[in-house]
């Protein structure tokens, strides 16, 4: 079958310094153009993929886009290719991988270097411009074309212990991107599930990405994204399990609670230190999705109590961490269970 090779300019949260190939799949590696704009203000570290596809692909489009359809299914089979790539890399990982949305907004120009008392007065004197985000220069789309993959000529990423990894993590982005030792397994076996089964891992990857998205911007939103991702696995790991019902009260004997505490200990940790933590989870997210509260610092400032929102913060982390280290650990078990058939 014939491919079509893609390379494309995508962003990180951290610094990527190596390479990362998974099998004859896709690609990443630090963007080394010189043509590349640089700016030391900004923390979106731009990073190439380098992906393929089929060449013939049937998607249904619209009846109005007909006379276009071969470019709309190639294009939407291709970002949607690379959006799975993303997420999932996100998802098994410490780091977000991502592509804004190209919007217009208000800007003012803000030079290289240290804001001086002299820069901030000419900043002060500017007045804002309109301009569209967007990552470009006059020489990308040229550089873009490829028929293989890239030999960048430069190190492999490293690689560290899993899942000790995932207890570490940067918040700040300035650390560079080192990968769990099991990131090649996770995502072999990714590939390796059925239809319906990628569709759920797919699934829970894309809210852990859109969590990891609002984490600083919508805390509360971020945090049941977290959380609908550990639940998206949840249902499908006990889709099949039959639900009794109490002789006496008729209510369902497997909760949802339980279900929700019993796959964590299986795919995150049964320290005790770790059900405590789900415990918080768990109860914080009931009060978000039942009485509509939101995390302290969501709708107003509010210095008033520290303690609580210490608390809140923990237990919003902890959401992320253990969403991404019970997918990755499903994934590689999912590899064990295979292996027995």
């Amino acid at each position: 079958m014939e491919r079509i090779f893609y390379k494309a300019i995508i962003f990180c949260s951290n610094p990527l310094t190596g390479y990362y190939r998974f099998e004859n799949k896709f690609q990443i590696y630090p963007l080394l153009s010189e043509n590349a704009p640089k700016h030391d203000k900004i923390k979106m570290y731009p990073v190439v993929i380098e992906y393929h596809v089929q060449k013939e692909v049937q998607i249904d489009v619209p009846e109005v886009l007909q006379e276009l359809q071969g470019f709309i299914a190639k294009h939407t089979h291709s970002q949607n290719y690379q959006r799975q790539i993303r997420n999932l890399l996100s998802a098994v990982t410490n780091y977000w991988f991502y592509f804004p949305p190209a919007e217009f907004h208000w800007f003012i120009e803000i030079p290289n270097g240290d804001l001086t008392d002299e820069i901030k007065d000419e900043l002060d004197k500017q007045s804002s411009k309109v301009g569209m985000t967007s990552f470009s220069f006059p020489e990308m789309l040229q550089e873009n074309v490829i028929s293989k993959f890239t030999d960048t000529g430069l190190p492999q990423i490293e690689f560290i212990k899993h899942p000790e990894c995932f207890m570490d993590i940067d918040i700040d982005g300035v650390k560079e991107v080192k990968f769990p030792n099991y990131t090649d397994v996770a995502i072999n076996n990714f590939f390796a599930l059925d239809d319906e089964a990628r569709e759920t891992v797919n699934s829970a990857a894309s809210l852990i990405s859109n969590g990891v998205e609002l984490r600083t911007k919508m805390r509360s939103l971020s945090f049941i994204s977290f959380v609908s991702s550990i639940e998206t696995m949840v249902n499908y790991e006990f889709k099949g399990v039959p639900i009794d019902a109490c002789n006496n009260c008729g209510q369902p004997r497997y909760k949802v609670v339980k279900k929700f505490k019993d796959y964590l200990a299986k795919y995150a940790s049964n320290s005790s230190s770790t059900k405590k933590e789900v415990d918080k989870i768990y109860s914080l997210r009931s009060t978000i999705a039942h009485t509509g509260l939101l995390l302290l610092g969501d709708n107003k400032i509010d210095w008033s109590n520290d303690k609580k929102q210490n608390e809140q913060w923990q237990a919003h982390f902890q959401a992320m961490q253990i969403s991404r280290l019970s997918l990755t650990n499903w994934l590689l078990m999912r590899g064990e269970q295979q292996a027995l058939y």
